[in-house]
């Protein structure tokens, strides 16, 4: 999803989960997780945010979709990069990835 910065290109990287026990078909059990919001740069791929759903969170879902993203960087031959992260559990997170 394309996000409206103006100062640079932007994108979100939205993850979404499903309830398997609801009865209802998949593609309508589905609910957002949450997003990444990364710019996007010729070489690389920069972390400008997060957001987790008020209601998963303290799950460790955030080191599974930073490391999501960070492998999709790789496979893609992207550089994963971060920007300046004022939030401490997120940055946290980051560390326990290898950022510094």
């Amino acid at each position: 999803q394309l996000d409206r910065a103006e100062h640079e290109p932007c994108c979100k990287l939205v993850f979404f989960g499903t309830r398997a026990d609801d009865g209802l078909p998949p593609n309508k059990a589905a609910f957002r997780v949450g997003f990444v919001l990364l710019a996007s740069e010729p070489e690389s791929s920069a972390l400008r945010g997060m957001q987790i759903d008020e209601a998963l969170r303290g799950q460790g879902l955030s080191k599974i979709i930073l490391g999501i993203w960070v492998l999709l960087c790789l496979d893609a031959g992207l550089e994963p990069r971060t920007r300046t992260i004022n939030k401490p559990l997120l940055s946290l997170s980051l560390e326990s990835l290898g950022f510094k």
